[in-house]
Parts: C-alpha cells; structure tokens; sequence
C-alpha cells in the first residue's frame, strides 16, 4: 500500500530544486507538462552545437519517482506493467506502460532494481494518477509504495564526449554498461543513483539526488561538461535533438489518447 507520507494531492507546475541556479545563470524558463524547466541558457544555436558535437548537461526534474519494496515488489509490478519485471536483474531496468482496461497508456516508466526495491520514474504530469493506479490493485501483495518525488531531483550528461565527463565524475566507464543500467555511486560525499541513460541517442548518463545535494552535483558536472567544451542546455535545444533521433516523449508524442501499437512502441516497451 502506498506509504502515508507521500502526497495525494499535486500543485502545478512542479519546480526543479535547480530553479534558483537556472535563473541565476541568466536562464530562460517555461513550463513544459506541468514542470518548470529551462527553455535555453546562451540561445538555441550554441545549444545544439554542444549536444551534437561536444556534451550537453540538462535538468531532467520532470519525473515523478515511486520506490516499491516488499518481497512481492516484482511480481506485483509485473502483472500490471507492459515489460518484464519479474526478470528484472540487480543493477538493470527496463522501460514499461501502465494501460487503463482499454489498452490506452496511462503512463510510461522506467523500473529499476535497485538493491532491495525497485525505483520506478515515471512523469510529473501524471504523478498523482500513476500513484493511484499502482496502490490500487495491491490486496493481497506483500508491496509498500512510497512517492519519493519531491525529495529527488535529477540532471543528465549526455553527448559525443559525456564518457569522459562521467568518467572523471565517478569513475564509471559508460561504455561498458547497457542501457538503463543503475548503480549506486557517492561524488565528492554525495549519494546518488547513476543511471545509464540516452535522450537522444548519444552516450549518456542520468545521476539522481536529493533535492538539497543536487545543486553541488550539477556544478561538479558543469565544470567537466565545459571542461570538454559543452554547455548547458534547455529544453529547446533538448527537444530538437531528441526530435532528430526520433525518440518519442511521453506526454507529448504517446498519451492516454493512443495505445501502444499506436505509439509504435511494442519493440520497446512490451514483453
């Protein structure tokens, strides 16, 4: 059942915890589903050029995030998920659909094993929803849930020359890792989740923190992502890139109005 503290209700928009540096940055701001996110830092141009050619780094705050643990943490996620949870290895994820009873998609998430639960991100626009859908159909299960949304923010690294930044920022080699895999990982005494992870189909990595740590862990990043000659980017820049190596976005390109055949998202999401 879903832990008493987390929230039932929402308000709009939600605010990255890196707001203030945003905007101290000189930042443009906007809100995109229902999340306040950067539109651009330094203009579209010098943007685009950093993602395509050198490193980009990117507020990626708009997930909403549920722990499940529990010895039926699986099982359970795998009857009402798309994909295959219950084979979920330790330090793996996988991306699945939540359906309604007439196949349309509630919402999309990426579930990941980690240690003893499984963290699960789905989006902001639809946090409340996808709480309440994943509580309700635990009777008999042996499952605790617990929205760790606003106590986590998250950023990623991603571009031609992100393995370097990764590597001088954790000691990770992004190469060797598949995609979606998590570790747990400490940089400069700050805990956090290392996720291998693209958004628009360069080598990438997501780190996820408490919201209090995540400003230190986003300057620790911005040093080495200027250090290779990348820059900052905003969703304008993000959105462009992503569009060009056809990856689709969960709300705006797959919603409640399609299923997932729809989406062309059988080779992906669905076991």
């Amino acid at each position: 059942m879903m832990n008493s503290s987390a929230p039932l209700a929402l308000i709009f928009p939600m605010n990255t915890p890196l707001l203030d540096i945003h905007r101290a940055a000189g930042a443009k701001v906007g809100e995109y589903f229902r999340c306040t996110l950067p539109a651009s830092f330094a203009g579209f141009d010098g943007e685009y050029r950093a993602a395509r050619q050198s490193a980009a780094l990117f507020d990626t705050s708009w997930h909403a995030v549920i722990a499940l643990t529990g010895p039926d943490r699986a099982r359970y996620l795998n009857a009402i998920l798309t994909n295959n949870i219950l084979s979920l290895a330790e330090g793996h994820g996988a991306l699945a659909l939540l359906l309604n009873p007439q196949g349309h998609i509630l919402a999309e998430l990426e579930v990941y094993a980690v240690g003893d639960r499984l963290v699960t991100l789905s989006h902001a626009s639809v946090r409340e929803r996808t709480a309440a859908t994943l509580d309700k159909y635990i009777i008999m299960d042996d499952v605790e849930l617990e929205d760790l949304t606003d106590q986590v923010g998250s950023f990623a690294v991603e571009g031609p020359r992100a393995a370097a930044i990764v590597q001088q920022m954790c000691g990770i080699a992004l190469e060797d890792l598949p995609d979606l895999a998590i570790r747990d990982v400490t940089i400069e005494g700050i805990s956090c989740h290392f996720l291998c992870r693209s958004h628009f189909g360069e080598p990438g990595a997501e780190f996820i923190a408490r919201r209090e740590s995540l400003p230190s862990l986003w300057q620790k990043a911005l040093d080495g992502v200027r250090a290779q000659g990348g820059e900052p980017i905003g969703m304008d820049a993000l959105n462009s890139r992503r569009l060009e190596a056809r990856v689709p976005w969960f709300p705006a390109d797959f919603n409640d109005t399609v299923i997932p055949h729809e989406a062309a998202l059988e080779e992906t999401h669905i076991s």
